[in-house]
């Protein structure tokens, strides 16, 4: 297990270690180089990594969550907790097929806000009566813009009221070959965006991480 702690928030992570093969893709185009070399924009903040702590299974306490919230999709609907009808979507998610386990969608703690990842672009919706759906605004990163090889963010979910977690996958420069994956997390309401330190685990290649609270 995996825990760190960001403002007052604590959250438990589960980081299941699993060896990284290499990927399907292309030699990066001009567009990509500028788009990961990027400045950091004027709203984003970068903090100091957060490093992690390795406890012990009985040390947790909370239950665990998946990181869709219980949320379901497709490509044009989304199905939530407690609606027996699918919500259709103003926009269509640029997901390839069904995708049952919701992981281009990720719904909050109390059910309100509904994030749906789309590549490079995630919209938010809060869920009014009646599963209507009303598209709000909100900015994330979607670059990690560490020192060094950089990568896309492109899947962020809910961990807390204001606190989002998301992982990347960092490329070499043909495109082809994975060098790592990483976690970070990001305060939606600071604006701040912090690399999770994930060298305590001594290990190479994460394979993935689920939220446990």
């Amino acid at each position: 297990m995996f825990s760190f702690a960001v403002m007052t928030v604590r959250i438990w992570l589960m980081l299941v270690v699993s060896p990284v093969g290499d990927l399907d893709g292309h030699e990066r185009s001009v567009e990509m180089e500028r788009a990961l070399n990027a400045p950091v924009p004027a709203w984003l903040e970068l903090a100091d990594p957060i490093e992690g702590e390795v406890v012990r299974d009985e040390n947790l306490e909370g239950d665990y969550r998946p990181r869709s919230g219980g949320a379901m999709n497709s490509r044009t609907q989304v199905w939530l907790p407690g609606y027996d009808e699918g919500i259709e979507l103003p926009h269509s998610i640029d997901w390839a097929g069904n995708n049952e386990e919701g992981l281009g969608v990720s719904l909050n703690r109390d059910g309100q806000r509904l994030l749906v990842n789309q590549g490079m672009t995630t919209r938010l919706y809060w869920v009014r009566g009646g599963g209507v759906v009303e598209e709000s605004e909100i900015l994330v990163p979607h670059v990690t813009y560490d020192q060094g090889a950089k990568g896309l963010i492109t899947s962020w979910f809910w961990a807390g009221d204001d606190l989002l977690v998301g992982s990347a996958v960092i490329l070499d420069r043909t495109g082809h070959h994975v060098i790592e994956e990483r976690f970070y997390v990001f305060d939606d309401d600071l604006k701040v965006l912090s690399r999770i330190d994930t060298s305590v685990l001594k290990a190479s290649d994460d394979g993935g991480a689920e939220l446990f609270d």
